[in-house]
């Protein structure tokens, strides 16, 4: 035993059987992850990635069934040897978040493009077939449903000195849940004594889960199980099904280098099946970790990677105000990773609310095709991606079935809202794009005239302030007659912020020429601005 130690690569001796399953593990690599505290004679072992990929099918099904974990195994010392790494730790993480993920939506064999969409309404099929399927969450779950936090312990097997912080991080997320839903302490600040009631409720446990990301105490290693985790019990089509907090998890997989394409799409398609608030707490980093991650990767073309930035865009509107919008959008617009040609092409999208950005991966295509009942695209798109004939059939019985049962109106909009044709857009994200246009080449008298909205549009503001923001920057380069007279048009808009952005911007070139008038401005709020700064 003493030649071993933590850490060490080592391989199984030939002749060796699986202590559950009598299968052959002779020549399989791993790493030892830890020696039993009682026995020192039995080690437990994590398999390498190469071992990972390599794993009989029927081998890992066995685990799944009896509720193994087929990551790792216990051996004795005197069934191993010492071996030579074939991979890097971060590789093997890699895999395991890569194999697992495919779990949320069924146990996938690969992450293919064509297995997402056969296989995305079979849960959700079976779901509403089942006779006493509810959409309440207190009758979805039965009474005698538990969360066995000591069973969960075991199960992924966090190490002993690591088990009180996850603890505490599932009851500090059970306490952000009862604060996003009443806004005060219902049951107090220390609510260890609801997870056995709580935590099995995949939504409710993502919030532990995103606790436990943040929580620099915690091991990589212990993380990525429990994001496996996490990821293996979300249930679309379940009231409660999809966990909180999936988009740090795609965050911090990001930012590990854990993710995968494959990962990503599932991950995002299923947070576009959640009417819940899911990225309202999501910070400038992850989007911008996010956008790196995209730009970055090889397995995205540049015409979805446009696609992605502006599906982006759409979501942040809660999460993100005007000063920290503004780093995002110069993030995209300065990254070199974007071609001119993109960023013009986001720009006119968020002031026109177009839809028609980049393109959409095949993975969306079939989603949409599949939520607004498309057969005819549905086969095309599968055909093409060379999916068997009798699975293709199989997608569209489901895929008909839904569209049969969902057929209360009320309840149809509330299944298939976050995949409408409606796109809200924060106002300041057009006002940031209206300057970007100049920047890149647009010419700035032009963009000024064809911007510049004299309706009480609630989304024309943005746009006007933003021509305002073009008339500051480059005011100097318009020809005299035509600054004044978009400065005095801007002047008679309805909109009071408009008004005062303009009244603002007249200073660089008038003085308070056009400032004296604000004392006889219908707005108060705009006399009593004007009057200060006159007076400073």
């Amino acid at each position: 035993m003493a030649k071993f130690k933590i850490g060490d690569t080592v391989v199984v001796k030939k002749g060796v059987k699986d202590p559950d399953f009598d299968a052959d593990l002779g020549g399989l690599y791993g790493r030892i992850t830890a020696f039993n505290p009682g026995d020192n004679t039995y080690v437990e072992i994590s398999w390498d990635s190469i071992t990972l990929k390599n794993l009989s099918p029927d081998l890992i099904a066995s685990c799944t069934i009896e509720n193994l974990d087929f990551t790792s195994i216990i051996l004795k010392t005197d069934e191993i040897e010492l071996g030579q790494p074939r991979d890097t730790i971060k590789e093997t993480q890699k895999t395991i978040t890569e194999m697992t993920a495919q779990q949320m939506l069924r146990d996938h064999e690969n992450k293919e493009d064509g297995d997402l969409a056969v296989d995305f309404f079979a849960p959700i099929a079976a779901h509403l077939a089942a006779e006493d399927m509810e959409w309440d969450a207190d009758e979805d779950y039965a009474e005698e449903d538990v969360f066995n936090i000591e069973d969960f312990f075991v199960l992924l097997g966090i190490p002993k000195n690591e088990q009180k912080l996850v603890e505490k991080c599932l009851a500090k997320g059970l306490y952000n849940y009862y604060m996003d839903i009443y806004s005060y302490e219902k049951y107090g600040d220390n609510l260890t004594w609801l997870i056995e009631d709580r935590m099995y409720e995949p939504f409710i446990f993502g919030y532990g889960t995103t606790e436990i990301i943040k929580n620099k105490k915690i091991t990589s290693e212990t993380k990525n199980k429990i994001i496996a985790y996490t990821l293996s019990i979300t249930t679309p089509g379940r009231e409660y099904g999809i966990p909180h907090g999936l988009i740090h998890i795609l965050h911090y997989l990001a930012i590990e280098e854990l993710l995968d394409t494959g990962t990503f799409n599932l991950i995002m398609i299923t947070l576009q099946t959640n009417p819940r608030t899911t990225f309202d707490d999501f910070p400038l980093a992850g989007w911008k970790d996010l956008s790196k991650w995209i730009i970055n990767s090889s397995e995205i073309s540049a015409d979805e990677t446009v696609w992605w930035i502006w599906q982006f865009s759409t979501k942040f509107a809660k999460s993100l105000n005007y000063p920290q919008g503004s780093k995002i959008v110069e993030f995209w617009m300065n990254h070199p990773g974007i071609s001119s040609e993109a960023k013009l092409e986001l720009c006119w999208a968020w002031l026109t609310d177009s839809k028609d950005v980049g393109s959409k991966p095949i993975a969306w295509q079939l989603m949409d095709a599949q939520m607004t009942g498309d057969v005819k695209t549905v086969r095309k798109l599968l055909k093409g991606l060379g999916v068997p004939p009798a699975d293709i059939a199989g997608a569209i019985r489901n895929m008909e079935f839904i569209q049969s049962e969902i057929a209360d109106p009320i309840l149809n909009i509330s299944f298939m809202s976050s995949f409408a044709d409606f796109v809200w857009l924060p106002s300041w994200l057009k006002r940031l794009a209206v300057p970007f246009l100049v920047q890149l080449g647009e010419d700035p008298l032009d963009i000024c005239v064809i911007l510049l909205d004299q309706s009480r549009d609630y989304m024309s503001e943005g746009i006007n302030k933003g021509v305002a923001d073009v008339l500051g920057l480059y005011g100097n380069q318009l020809p005299p007659d035509e600054l004044r007279a978009l400065i005095e048009k801007g002047l008679k808009i309805p909109q009071v912020g408009t008004r005062k952005a303009f009244y603002q911007v007249s200073t660089q070139f008038y003085g308070n020429k056009y400032m004296q008038n604000t004392q006889t401005d219908n707005a108060a709020s705009i006399r009593k601005w004007g009057k200060k700064k006159l007076e400073s």
